[in-house]
């Protein structure tokens, strides 16, 4: 995976979580008020929609340093390798 791919994950992952708390934070302030209706069901909706989606790409972000991680170590392990065996 290239720099670009984890940057663009990581923007993504923090828009839809802004998303889901402005959503979240629209909710209460409709119940708070006491309204009803099929507008508090719509906002209720998109703020369980981006918290879905902000859970899963936190996983897949985290899948990704992950794996980021376990290339750099193993690429470590074989310089190592090659630079004793000079």
């Amino acid at each position: 995976m290239r720099d670009d791919d984890l940057e663009h994950l990581s923007a993504n992952y923090w828009i839809t979580t802004v998303l889901c708390g402005l959503f979240l934070g629209i909710f209460l302030f409709m119940l708070q008020q006491h309204q009803s209706g099929l507008a508090l069901y719509c906002i209720a909706a998109l703020s369980l929609i981006c918290a879905f989606f902000s859970l899963r790409l936190s996983r897949q972000l985290q899948h990704l340093k992950k794996e980021r991680r376990n290339i750099r170590h193993h690429c470590m392990k074989t310089f190592r390798r090659l630079k004793c065996n000079i």
